[in-house]
């Protein structure tokens, strides 16, 4: 089977899952809610699953949800805390585990046991959860080894409702975990933008916007490794992903931000005013400092790097308020690796 096939099979089988119905519209969430679930329901075949700790003051046992922005805190009596940063289609950063140290430090006697349950790796990588048995740092974790460590810990646990929900949840992450995996970047010659036969293959909407803001996520990741002293990040806007590269422009006189944006077959030169404000008269305002500055608007380096031709330029100038205004070229198709040279040209 090739990976398109498969791919189509697995969004299939995610379909036909009621847990999965269930999963993509919430997400995060109800990966957390689930686990605490789990941990309180099915306390001994939990306590298999869950990375054992070395000993602690430890509590009453309880699963804390959402403490202090924290989407997942086990505790139980003679045992460290363990603390469980849950992510699915967002890839996690090493800042945003940074600021949660932050408000770590001193909650217990003795440090938490930090875990990053995640489809995809930061960058640069945790050590993984195996190669580590009990750190003090945060460490990886994959859904998929949490799917093989469920499984093991379920070969005995009987028939139950309870038991039987934890099965299906160990194929729903495995399933999702290979799902991810097809959809991430594997070379710069790629398509920066999940192909439309793709997305046509996943039935759920949801499932596809997951999907797209995860790659999204992971193109801006790839770009912001080559290209130095430009900034990457990616969103969704309109149910369609976004990356951009952008520069700061500290003593230009009229622009704050120089920028690229790939977004829905555009790919657009845009600059950050310094003035700001809504409507025509202040649309107006920014194109009179567009056209007294036309070589901030030149789009030779986007044909450069994406191989168009000015008969793709599209005429005049638009604008997001409150601040920003732009040209862009017609342009699908765009790969990781044309992005990357265009951001070397910012």
């Amino acid at each position: 089977m090739n990976e398109f096939d498969e791919l189509k099979q697995l969004a299939a089988d995610l379909d036909a899952e009621p847990l999965a119905r269930i999963m993509v519209g919430h997400r995060e969430l109800f990966h957390s809610n689930l686990l605490a679930w789990f941990y309180e329901r099915l306390p001994e075949i939990a306590d298999k699953v869950f990375p054992s700790s070395t000993p602690g003051p430890g509590s009453p046992r309880e699963a804390v949800r959402e403490l202090q922005n924290l989407d997942l805190v086990l505790v139980r009596p003679g045992a460290r805390p363990v603390i469980i940063e849950n992510k699915v289609f967002s890839v996690p950063t090493i800042a945003q585990l940074r600021d949660y140290d932050s408000k770590l430090a001193g909650w217990w006697d003795t440090p938490a046991r930090r875990i990053v349950l995640s489809m995809t790796q930061t960058t640069p990588p945790l050590p993984a959860i195996q190669e580590d048995p009990d750190p003090t740092g945060w460490v990886f974790w994959s859904h998929g080894d949490l799917a093989d460590r469920l499984d093991r810990a379920l070969i005995d646990a009987g028939e139950g409702y309870e038991v039987e929900t934890m099965r299906h949840y160990a194929r729903l992450l495995r399933t999702l975990s290979r799902l991810v995996e097809l959809a991430r970047v594997k070379h710069p010659n790629e398509f920066a933008f999940l192909r439309p036969e793709i997305l046509e293959a996943i039935p759920a909407r949801q499932m596809k916007q997951g999907l797209e803001k995860m790659r999204a996520e992971h193109v801006a990741t790839l770009l912001a490794d080559n290209a130095t002293g430009v900034l990457a990040d990616s969103s969704m806007t309109h149910g369609t992903p976004i990356v951009t590269l952008r520069r700061r422009l500290p003593n230009d006189p009229d622009f704050s931000e120089v920028s690229f944006q790939y977004q829905a077959g555009q790919v657009r030169r845009l600059l950050v005013t310094r003035e700001q404000g809504r409507g025509s008269e202040a649309k107006l305002a920014r194109e009179a400092i567009a056209n007294r500055r036309p070589e901030m608007f030149d789009l030779t380096s986007i044909h450069k790097a994406l191989g168009t031709e000015p008969s793709d330029e599209r005429p005049g100038f638009k604008h997001f308020d409150p601040d920003s205004i732009y040209r862009y070229v017609s342009a699908s198709g765009v790969t990781v690796e044309q992005l990357i040279e265009l951001g070397k040209s910012l």
